[in-house]
């Protein structure tokens, strides 16, 4: 039996609309809420990861020059593309790390230490 039909019930035999009243329910109570602190929390937190340090590339810079460790060999690669950058960001794992982020310059000078690892490893 649904909702209507019982209420419809209850009213043709009382005669007259039935009084029902809102049970006391959790969810409407309202209760007081601390003040939330507005201030912004301390200074800024160093990067931890490449992942961090991530952004797309200014006006004046080319190319992503990064550094990494895959398999005991260093590697050196430029990337031009963000998504190409991206990808390899997010595929580190014990057996690849990166070690160095880097920008280039249009004539291939280096522009920016975005990372530097702190292990080195």
């Amino acid at each position: 039996m649904c909702i209507h039909a019982a209420d419809t019930d209850v009213n043709r035999i009382l005669g007259a609309a039935f009084p029902f009243s809102l049970p006391e329910l959790p969810s409407l109570r309202r209760g007081k809420r601390k003040a939330t602190d507005l201030r912004p929390t301390s200074t800024a937190k160093p990067a931890k990861s490449p992942a961090d340090t991530l952004r797309r590339l200014d006006d004046s810079e080319t190319a992503y020059r990064v550094t990494y460790r895959q398999f005991y060999k260093i590697l050196v690669e430029d990337h031009h593309e963000f998504e190409a950058f991206r990808t390899l960001l997010t595929g580190q794992s014990g057996n690849l790390h990166v070690q160095a982020i880097k920008t280039l310059a249009p004539d291939g000078t280096i522009g920016v230490s975005l990372f530097r690892s702190v292990s080195g490893s």
